[in-house]
């Protein structure tokens, strides 16, 4: 349970694993070698031991703590960009991670890379793979992934990078994407990670916003007069869409499944919460939105949300 720092200054070898001749040391002589792009990780101040797993053409990260001096800094000494604040969403407001993790079958074993998970659901997707397998988590959050590295699950590496759809962490038996909200990848980098991460026969699900993820929400906004683009986190990609580009990219088995959701709230603010960073508001948009969210659901009391999410699996 680590988080990844990548330095191309340091070269010394990591103390798991790590790639030579420019492929992982997991993969067999049958895997296909993909050519993909360098990834350059953030630097991460992490309170707990640092190293990294690589990808293809990474450079093995050195082992050690971040320096109370350095945090804020990365280790060339340019400013870092201000951090945001990292709000979890809780749960039992992301069900469609527990239905696309039922819907992979994970096995005791596997290999398993999941980009974008739900912060809560990292002890269930390390279960699923047990003592004996590997979950490599790839979180573009630096303050999620070093909350998941302070689990110390020994089974899991995580690595803080914000995915473009190039990369290969390594070789993998199932594939988990479920990123919360938007910005999304383009449809055919899910594709590209699919082929370039799974062995052959291996098991994706991709799970990603709807077209028009909570239309509650943009409903309200729209009220609200806020411009069209203010939602745009919550405006995903259609099944058909996406399907297609899978089946071009010669991924086998693709289908669609029901990607509704029900959420039951204390509040409609509960809502507006644990989406506000996502849509970047401030409190007082907070605010407002949530009370015009109250004034179309005529209370302030419990109430049901519909979510809509595009749902697919397949194998390489």
């Amino acid at each position: 349970g680590e988080v990844a720092r990548v330095d191309q200054q340091h070269r010394a070898a990591a103390q798991r694993r790590v790639a030579r001749d420019g492929r992982p040391v997991d993969a067999s002589p049958h895997d296909d070698q993909v050519e993909t792009s360098l990834v350059q990780e953030p630097w991460v101040d992490a309170h707990t031991a640092i190293m990294a797993k690589p990808c293809v053409g990474l450079q093995p990260a050195t082992r050690g703590v971040a320096s109370p001096a350095l945090r804020g800094h990365d280790p060339h000494g340019r400013r870092r960009e201000r951090r945001r604040r990292f709000v979890a969403m809780p749960p039992e407001l992301q069900p469609w991670i527990a239905a696309a993790m039922a819907l992979l079958d994970v096995r005791r074993q596997d290999r398993l890379l999941a980009i974008e998970p739900g912060l809560a659901q990292v002890r269930a997707l390390a279960a699923s793979v047990g003592s004996g397998g590997q979950l490599t988590l790839v979180l573009r959050d630096r303050a999620a992934a070093e909350r998941a590295a302070e689990l110390g699950l020994p089974q899991v590496t995580v690595l803080a990078h914000t995915t473009n759809g190039g990369e290969r962490f390594g070789t993998f038996d199932a594939l988990l994407l479920t990123p919360a909200t938007g910005p999304l990848l383009a449809p055919g980098a899910y594709a590209d990670l699919a082929k370039s991460n799974l062995r052959p026969g291996g098991r994706f699900v991709v799970d990603v916003p709807g077209p028009d993820m909570v239309p509650d929400l943009v409903a309200a906004a729209h009220e609200l007069r806020w411009p069209d683009a203010r939602c745009d986190a919550l405006r995903g990609l259609a099944d058909d869409q996406l399907a297609e580009v899978l089946r071009n990219a010669g991924l086998r088995e693709v289908t669609g499944v029901l990607g509704a959701h029900l959420l039951s709230l204390g509040t409609p603010g509960e809502l507006v919460f644990a989406l506000a960073e996502a849509l970047d508001l401030a409190e007082p948009e907070r605010l407002e939105l949530t009370h015009a969210l109250v004034r179309r659901r005529s209370g302030t009391g419990p109430c049901d949300v519909l979510v809509h999410r595009t749902r697919l699996l397949g194998r390489r």
